[in-house]
């Protein structure tokens, strides 16, 4: 039997443990009737691990699609989330509009159809991911997608999506008739009860004074948090614990 390969850029993170945010998952049980859930932090704040471990959760059927820039950025949304909708269904043939040349300067109608037909051909999935927006927020053709697709989200079906930006203007509206969640640096940031049960769970062998001090130095980011409990790990412990400065 033939195995099908796929891009990396339709496949969700893999992580051998997760550290599940309970607080953060229940923001968003809290905001289940939004079209929307734009999460977005600094490298390191976990957004990502957040969003996959949410779905993981869940036991969500979903796809994902990591943006990047290149010289066909919106033909490649298209293309790519066409196949994520192919890869989860292997004994159907899902047939969606394929973006051509002839519809360069006709994008916006174009999504109107593919978006119409890429949901009507999802009969299980809850959400569609778009990580890495950050990498098409500067082109505001972008933004018009996102509320032509947001405009057909079906009943039970979330849009999340991942950026490193807070939320734009152009999708303001939405949080305003609450039809959007935003997950922030404010809320992904880890506070002092969650920090002290992740480092924890990070390396059972932290006391209690090495935590505080890990707690002080990264402020509840997440990948400091990581790093210094992987270098504790390594270098051991000592009595009066203390981190190199770099």
């Amino acid at each position: 039997m033939e195995i099908k390969r796929y891009p990396t850029k339709i496949l969700p993170p893999v992580y051998e443990r997760v550290f599940e945010r309970d607080r953060l998952f229940a923001l968003v049980g809290q905001g289940k009737m939004a079209k929307v859930i734009w999460v977005n932090g600094a490298p390191g704040s976990g957004k990502t691990i957040f969003v996959a471990s949410l779905l993981k959760k869940q036991q969500a059927s979903f796809l994902w699609y990591r943006v990047d820039v290149s010289e066909n950025n919106f033909a490649d949304i298209f293309y790519f989330l066409a196949l994520a909708a192919q890869k989860n269904y292997p004994r159907q043939k899902i047939k969606l509009p394929v973006f051509t040349a002839e519809y360069a300067n006709d994008v916006e109608n174009f999504a109107c159809v593919f978006f119409r037909e890429l949901f009507a051909s999802l009969t299980r999935e809850s959400a569609i991911v778009l990580d890495n927006c950050q990498e098409l927020e500067k082109d505001a053709t972008f933004f018009r997608l996102l509320q032509i697709a947001i405009n057909q989200l079906p009943d039970g079906m979330q849009l999340i999506c991942i950026s490193r930006n807070r939320l734009n203007a152009a999708l303001k509206r939405l949080q305003l008739n609450n039809e959007l969640l935003a997950i922030g640096d404010a809320e992904l940031q880890f506070i002092d009860q969650e920090s002290q049960a992740f480092l924890k769970w990070l390396n059972p062998q932290l006391e209690d004074h090495q935590i505080h001090h890990i707690q002080s130095r990264t402020q509840g980011w997440a990948a400091g948090m990581v790093l210094m409990a992987r270098q504790l790990s390594i270098t051991g412990f000592s009595g009066d614990f203390s981190f190199a400065e770099n």
